[in-house]
């Protein structure tokens, strides 16, 4: 997207497309108040909400609809612009006749995608961390992720670096006075070694983040639970029970699954792809043993393996090395009993709800230990900063460590403000919706 243009207006439906009760248009920039002049007579006081009949111009009959209009100041605004927003009904052809007439206010264009947001960083109401938060809210699908999300957006992250950067400063300032001023001030041995102390906390400190960052990722992207087991073993028909509709192929034919299905399932609040993969047996079928090379690379990734025998199928161990965290799962046991940590039938229900018990306990431990950082962004920053202030203590020459910790400063502040780099805010952006 291109650099935005402050001084022209932008308008875009800030609700999603489709029939619905109520469509949302956001306006902004210095002709918001004249855009509701033009469509509804008179602009209301700021921030009061007002019922107006929507012309298609102020001189015209025309009515377009009744609808709710509200106007803001920049000073409280979101975009940190004048603004403007019709609540209109939200049927398709009163929002295209809106916009028709929106579009016909000289000076006015159509948004681009995360314009809304762009601005408001460009004007100071966020910074970039907040609007990447706000991205991941808005594409939120589970309560863990929401969680993540908001703290981005509510700056929690952003509080942290500025933290680290005002403790950097401070250190910073008391070694260049020594450098500088090392005869008139009073500054001793030991102040500068406590100015190292803290850079070397700083660093422990972010090399916390950074470990925490794995479980952040998985938080936003969702973890991964593969399901592993010889042909015909249940596995697609636990897939179905799972997503709650026939998503995979049941066959007795086994080797039916040949590729990986990817079954995403809300699971308290964690969003957790499961794996359906072809059976893991020895066969002489090029197509299946490419499944099966597949479905093991697969399981070898996974965060947890489901690994399913049953008492008609062969058992799997020879085919796939147990790991710590791995669920056994007898299958079919409306046929009788087995070994395993869990009994499952998909034929009556029994062992799902304590399967997706156990998968949970041992994904929320780990989601637990998650941070605010999950973007590569965010972490590549992080590990600039830990690169450098690692070099700072590596050093005894104290103009070197100075140098080496303003580069540390500089890392942390392109986290929340990367001046200049317009190809960074271009891929952010580039992630919202019209109207955000």
């Amino acid at each position: 997207m291109p650099v935005s243009d402050n001084h022209d207006t932008i308008f875009a439906p800030a609700t999603a497309a489709g029939r619905a009760g109520v469509a949302v248009i956001r306006v902004s920039g210095p002709d918001a108040r004249h855009c509701i002049e033009c469509l509804a007579g008179s602009c209301p006081a700021p921030r009061y909400m007002s019922l107006r009949r929507l012309k298609f111009a102020s001189d015209s009959d025309e009515t377009i609809d009744q609808a709710l209009v509200v106007f803001f100041e920049a000073r409280s605004s979101y975009t940190g612009e004048s603004m403007a927003e019709f609540h209109v009904h939200g049927g398709r052809a009163t929002l295209a006749r809106v916009l028709e007439a929106l579009s016909g206010i000289p000076g006015l264009r159509m948004a681009a995608p995360g314009e809304f947001t762009r601005r408001a960083l460009i004007n100071g109401k966020l910074d970039l961390t907040q609007a990447e938060g706000l991205a991941d809210l808005i594409d939120a699908e589970t309560e863990s992720q929401r969680r993540q999300a908001l703290a981005l957006t509510e700056g929690r992250f952003s509080s942290q670096i500025a933290s680290w950067r005002g403790r950097l400063i401070d250190g910073l300032a008391l070694i260049e006075a020594a450098i500088e001023f090392g005869d008139e001030v009073d500054i001793s041995d030991e102040d500068l070694a406590a100015v190292r102390s803290n850079i070397s906390e700083i660093g422990r400190e972010l090399k916390l983040i950074l470990e925490a960052s794995a479980f952040s990722k998985k938080v936003r992207e969702g973890f991964e639970v593969a399901l592993v087991g010889p042909p015909n073993v249940g596995k697609s028909s636990l897939i179905n029970m799972l997503a709650e509709k026939e998503s995979a192929i049941v066959s007795p034919i086994a080797g039916t699954t040949r590729d990986v299905l990817r079954i995403p399932v809300d699971i308290n609040g964690l969003y957790v792809t499961f794996l359906d993969m072809a059976g893991l047996r020895d066969t002489s079928d090029e197509i299946e043993k490419i499944g099966v090379e597949r479905a093991l690379l697969s399981a070898e990734a996974a965060d947890i393996r489901i690994l399913m025998s049953s008492a008609d199928t062969r058992a799997e161990a020879d085919l796939v090395k147990c790991r710590d965290n791995d669920i056994r799962v007898w299958a079919k046991c409306d046929n009788g009993v087995g070994p395993g940590d869990i009994n499952l039938s998909t034929v009556t229900g029994d062992g799902v709800a304590q399967l997706l018990d156990m998968i949970f306990t041992t994904l929320s431990r780990r989601a637990a230990g998650s941070g605010y950082a999950a973007h590569k962004r965010q972490l590549d920053g992080l590990r600039n900063a830990v690169d450098e202030l690692e070099a700072a203590l590596n050093t005894n020459d104290e103009e070197v460590c100075a140098a080496h910790a303003k580069y540390a400063i500089r890392a942390l502040e392109g986290i929340v403000d990367p001046v200049g780099a317009e190809d960074v805010l271009d891929e952010v952006f580039a992630r919202f919706c019209i109207g955000k």
